[in-house]
């Protein structure tokens, strides 16, 4: 499991890792739509609607009820009306789908992907600025600044990938061409990066084991992404 522990900045003064960036460019596929059934026609000629039933036609359907995270056999809602569902976000460097480091808090509202100022669920935590909506918290998280600021966005379960298909998972020999060589993450963890050295923005890739003993067949346990800070493959307890 990823460390639990203090780090509310991120590591500064970020080495140029000189690796390729390719993999992790930024495209989002099409939207795929669903077809409808054609109605069967009735055999016998059907009455003209009285003006109630006319004025049921007209009136707006009532909303649909909400479904709440955490409801065990409910399974994951799906995403709001026009937003990616978790496994279809783009890791990049800096970013998680539209989601990027350095967003103002107002930013990152106007995605639709966040609710503001929410009770943290840790006695003693103070208020979170943004939190992912219920249907994306299991699978990503985020750090901000007091104001909101986003800092970096964590992918904590299988689904947001990169371009290449990247992500939690992935093994350290699939990722070996094109990051970094492995350091130290501490508690006894490794991580390898990805920059984009136009704007210093990252990807950390986290691994639990040391850098001498992580194997081809190591999985990426954690993903973040930062910008100007190498990420620091980190969460605290709130």
């Amino acid at each position: 499991m990823m460390q639990t522990k203090l780090a509310l900045t991120l590591l500064a003064g970020a080495v140029v890792l000189g690796v390729a960036t390719g993999a992790v460019a930024a495209a989002v596929g099409g939207d795929d739509t669903a077809g409808r059934d054609t109605p069967r026609a009735s055999a016998s000629p059907t009455p003209s609607p009285t003006a109630e039933e006319k004025k049921e036609e007209t009136e707006p359907a009532a909303a649909a009820p909400t479904v709440e995270s955490g409801g065990g056999d409910q399974g994951v809602p799906e995403a709001g009306p026009g937003l990616l569902p978790p496994s279809d976000l783009l890791i990049t460097p800096g970013a998680v789908g539209p989601v990027r480091a350095g967003m103002t808090k107002a930013q990152a509202l106007a995605t639709g992907y966040f609710v503001a100022d929410v009770p943290a669920p840790v006695d003693g935590c103070p208020v979170r600025p943004l939190t992912w909506r219920d249907e994306y918290v299991n699978t990503v998280d985020l750090q901000t600044a007091e104001n909101g600021d986003v800092l970096s966005v964590g992918v904590r379960q299988p689904g947001p990938h990169t371009r290449s298909g990247f992500g939690v998972g992935t093994t350290w020999a699939q990722l070996r061409s094109v990051a970094s060589d492995p350091q130290d993450a501490g508690y006894g963890q490794t991580g390898v990066f990805v920059r984009e050295s136009n704007d210093a923005s990252w990807i950390g890739f986290l691994f639990d084991t040391t850098p001498d003993q992580l194997a081809d067949d190591d999985r990426v346990t954690f993903v973040e992404v930062t910008k100007g800070g190498q990420p620091g493959l980190v969460r605290d307890g709130c």
